[in-house]
Formats: C-alpha cells, sequence, structure tokens
C-alpha cells in the first residue's frame, strides 16, 4: 500500500532532525569549544557570528579532517559500538581586500558539516501487561512483556556559507552570510514485543485449536524511513570593541529560521501486529513538506592578554517550540509547541600560547531538546495512523568537552599553521516504545568522540 500526504502527517520529531546545534568546524574552533563569536578569526564563526570573518586580516585558505565514533548504553542493557569514520568538515576560503590602514572588507566561501547522524542503538526491555488475544479474550492479567528494539542512523546536514563583512578601524566589525542547506538522514530500525511465558493458540480453519506458539509475539516488523531536502538561512552579526585601550569585546548575532523543503520516505513490514498475524504485510508512504527551524540569537564575549592568553564565552539561544512545519503552504496542528523546547547553548574555551605553539580547552553544554515524557504523534491523522515507528526517541541535555593543540604559521612551512582536536561528546536520552501511553521511559546515554585535524595557509 502506497499513501500521498495529507495534513499532519509528520510530528515534531522530523522538525527536530533538522536543528543542527552539535560542534564542528576547524580544529581551533572546536578546541576552543565553539566560544570565539567575539573573536572571529576563523572561518568556522560564519554562521555563528559572521562579523567575525570581518577581523580577518590577511586572506586564507584551510581545510579541516575529522574522524568520528562513538557508543550508546542503555539502562543496563548493551553497549553498541559505532564504527570511525573520515571526513572533510571544513574547507573554505577568505579573501581580504584593504580600504585603509585600519579599514577593510572581507569576502568569504565555506562548506561545513553541520550535523553528523550516524549512530546505532539497541534496546530492551520488560514491561508488566495484560495479555490478549486477537477475540480480546485474556490469556493472563500478570504477564511480561519484552520489547527488543534496534535503530541504526545515518546521514548528515551540510551546509554551504557566502559571506560579506567589514572592519571599521579595528573597532567594529559587521558581517552577513547566506547559508545553503542540504539535509539526508536514514534510518533502518526493528521492533518487536513477545510474551516469553505465554502461548499463544493456533486454530485451523474449522476453528478448532491446532497447536500453541511460545513465546507469543504481540508485534514485529521492520521499519525504514529516509528525510532529504535542502534549505536556506540568513545570519547578520556584528563584533564591538567599547574599549580601544582593552581588548575586551562583545559579539551579537541573529539567524533567521533555516527553511526547508524537504521529503520523507516510509516504508515498513509487519509479522504481527498487536497480537494479528500478518505475514509481512508491505506499507510505504512519501511525503513532501517544509520546515521553518527556530530562530537563533547569539551573544559572545571574550578577552587576550597579550599573545599569551584569550578567553571566550558564548550563549546561543534558540525556541523549538517554534519550529513550523508547513504541507500545501498551511501549517501544520503538530506537537513541537508540546514535545519541544527552549534550548540555550553555554560554551567557554581558553588558549594558552607559548613559542609558536598553542593549548586549547573548551566547554559546551546544550539544554535539553525534547521534554522528558515527549512522545511521537503518530495518531494524529489517517497518513500517521498507518506509521509503525512507535519508539519516541528524546535527546535530552549535551555536554562536550574539547582538548587542542596548535603550531601557528611559519613553524613548518612558510604561511602554514596546522591544528589537532580531541572532542568527547555526551548526549542523554530517554527512549519509549509507546505501544500504549502509559508504558515507562527508558534512558540510555550516547557518548562520542571526534579527532579532527587542520591545516591552512595565510597570504
Amino acid at each position: 500500500m502506497t499513501l500521498s500526504c495529507t495534513m499532519s502527517a509528520q510530528t515534531s520529531y522530523e522538525a527536530a532532525q533538522l536543528i543542527d546545534n552539535q560542534l564542528f568546524g576547524s580544529a581551533r574552533y572546536i578546541g576552543m569549544g565553539g566560544a570565539m563569536g567575539a573573536f572571529g578569526s576563523d572561518m568556522s564563526v560564519i554562521q555563528k557570528n559572521p562579523a567575525g570573518i570581518g577581523t580577518f586580516q590577511s586572506s586564507e585558505v584551510g581545510f579541516s579532517l575529522s574522524t568520528i565514533g562513538g557508543s550508546t548504553k542503555t539502562d543496563g542493557l548493551r553497549r553498541q559500538e559505532s564504527t570511525p569514520f573520515l571526513f572533510f568538515n571544513n574547507i573554505g576560503f577568505v579573501g581580504n581586500l584593504k580600504l585603509g590602514h585600519d579599514n577593510a572588507i572581507n569576502f568569504a566561501f565555506t562548506y561545513q558539516r553541520s550535523k553528523v547522524f550516524d549512530r546505532y542503538v539497541k534496546f530492551q526491555t520488560d514491561i508488566p501487561k495484560i495479555v490478549t488475544q486477537e477475540d480480546g479474550s485474556i490469556l493472563s492479567d500478570n504477564q511480561i512483556e519484552r520489547q527488543y528494539y534496534g535503530n541504526s542512523e545515518s546521514g548528515n546536514i551540510n551546509t554551504f556559507n557566502f559571506n560579506i563583512s567589514r572592519a571599521i578601524d579595528h573597532r567594529f566589525y559587521w558581517g552577513f552570510t547566506m547559508g545553503i542547506h542540504n539535509a539526508h538522514y536514514y534510518s533502518d530500525a526493528y521492533f518487536k514485543s513477545e510474551f516469553p511465558n505465554v502461548s499463544k493458540d493456533v486454530y485451523n480453519e474449522q476453528g478448532e485449536i491446532e497447536s500453541s506458539e511460545s513465546p507469543y509475539v504481540y508485534t514485529d516488523g521492520d521499519i525504514s524511513n529516509q528525510i532529504f531536502g535542502t534549505g536556506v538561512s540568513f545570519a547578520f552579526g556584528t563584533i564591538i570593541r567599547p574599549v580601544d585601550a582593552s581588548s575586551w569585546r562583545i559579539g551579537l548575532s541573529v539567524r533567521t529560521p533555516t527553511m526547508y523543503n524537504m521529503t520523507f520516505d516510509y516504508f515498513h513490514k509487519l509479522y504481527s501486529l498487536q497480537g494479528e498475524s500478518l505475514d509481512g504485510a508491505k506499507y510505504e508512504q512519501r511525503c513532501k513538506y517544509k520546515v521553518n527551524t527556530p530562530w537563533i540569537i547569539n551573544a559572545s564575549t571574550g578577552f587576550t592578554i597579550g599573545s599569551l592568553l584569550a578567553v571566550g564565552g558564548e550563549f546561543e539561544y534558540q525556541n523549538a517550540k517554534h519550529s513550523a512545519i508547513y504541507i500545501n503552504q498551511s501549517r501544520m496542528l503538530d506537537q513541537t509547541d508540546v514535545d519541544l523546547l527552549e534550548t540555550y547553548t553555554a560554551r567557554i574555551g581558553t588558549e594558552i600560547n607559548a613559542d609558536n605553539v598553542s593549548f586549547r580547552i573548551g566547554y559546551n553544554y546544550t539544554s535539553p531538546l525534547f521534554s522528558e515524557k515527549a512522545f511521537k504523534g503518530v495518531n494524529n491523522s489517517s497518513f500517521n495512523l498507518n506509521r509503525f515507528d512507535l519508539y519516541s526517541d528524546n535527546l535530552r541535555d549535551r555536554q562536550i568537552l574539547t582538548f587542542g593543540i596548535g603550531v601557528s604559521s611559519g613553524l613548518i612551512l612558510p604561511n602554514c599553521y596546522s591544528d589537532m582536536v580531541f572532542m568527547r561528546q555526551w548526549d542523554n536520552h530517554t527512549i519509549s516504545m509507546k505501544e500504549d501511553i502509559d508504558e515507562p521511559y527508558q534512558s540510555y546515554t550516547a557518548k562520542k568522540f571526534n579527532i579532527s585535524f587542520s591545516m591552512g595557509w595565510i597570504f
């Protein structure tokens, strides 16, 4: 069976996948925990604070390579490792056009990996249940339902940024960035629930009991889905040095919602559903829709002590409740205002320089994206009613710790710099299968590491 898209076909989970709040960029940027919005002079700030491109005093080209891996651990259950992989996460160019002694206009283009979805979760839990047969008769009123769930996710969001920025008297900087975002997410999952201590009667054509099956498989199916599409966003930022004799600076920026045009493909194959045998029944659907992510407001500050020390801090706010999904130009009445939260990210970073070698440490904290008891609203339309992806996987808070080292320009090669960073990330989640509204949530932590290497040339 194949269905087309109708109103209320999507959920808040499809919108949340497009909120790109991960930490990617150059090794220097990651090593500082991303707290460089007030400093600039790194291509990775092009979206966070476009004015940071205006602080470049020369032209530059650079790239970054990253490798990512990780693991997940559910409560008392299974640890799953993901295979590390190597990719370019940042490539860019900045052109500096001097307009005078203390004035310049800069142009920049960068490619950035904004978000990576790759991970694998495997889940098992036991839930007390009353067991019924297809005819509604009670088999047992005190049994354990064992649920199994696995999900392999992959994909990413890639962003292409175009920037123009200006420096005025080395006291005031402004910048504007247009971002083109390309998103692709794929999920391949399974779900099975059974009663290990219950036997199900199997009847023949005459209505007589022919045999018994144990364990009693209640629900069993395979599910896959993908979303893909493109979007555009705009960002404007400023950096101000309030006191000429001081290195202290303040950065402010605002980024519009990323306006996506997306396609959602869904497929499942069911072998059993709530006690009814279905013998591999297939169902698929495709939906075209639009998503607007939230506005983002960013405030940053920083100071230096000569060339020895730099300290930066940053605070970013977005109200995920205001994410919007549109189908046929009409806004859906979905659950984003219930499931999603106002979120903030706090970043802090320090760089210490000694004899052309820099040492960096950074820290991030991001508040929960989903409410603790959020669940996927798949019963809000005839379209969603046929979906079988009952599991609700809710990202709560995130913490990131980074350690980096860099070699300044000219130490290895003329006008060349290089940096390396190690990042450790902890994402806390709650998850539920939600066959019944009162089913409990389990917790798990997804741990990731990122090792990045950057190199650039100044000219």
